[in-house]
């Protein structure tokens, strides 16, 4: 008798004690490279996630912010070049900062636009 119903061998060198899966789950419960290497991956992403989460023990210090200074914004825009659409994008960059800083800012604090060319380099 090759296989029942559900699929189970019969096969002589197993005792007739041993439990016997039927053979498509038994293809299913054997772990393949690629669920191996997925739960390896998400184990190490997992370790990477906890340990940048820190504590409140830091050492570092941290004072008074200078509220009279602005804070700095940067922008990264392709103004030379081939593909140059970086104008365009710094002025709506610095319109919206113009308008928040008319407003008042935020927490009473105005803001800055720095801006750096990347000249179309990637």
């Amino acid at each position: 008798m090759a296989a029942d119903i559900y699929g189970v061998r019969n096969t002589s060198e197993q005792p007739a004690s041993a439990p016997q899966l039927p053979e498509r789950l038994s293809q299913h419960l054997r772990p393949g490279i690629r669920q191996t290497q997925r739960l390896i991956t998400d184990l190490l992403l997992l370790c990477l996630t906890w340990l940048s989460c820190g504590s409140d023990k830091g050492g570092g210090t941290t004072g008074p912010v200078d509220e009279a200074e602005p804070a700095r914004v940067g922008l990264l825009v392709p103004i030379s070049g081939p593909w140059v659409k970086g104008p365009v994008w710094r002025q709506a960059a610095q319109m919206a900062i113009d308008e928040i800083n008319a407003q008042g800012g935020v927490l009473d604090r105005s803001f800055e636009l720095l801006v750096a060319d990347t000249e179309t380099v990637p």
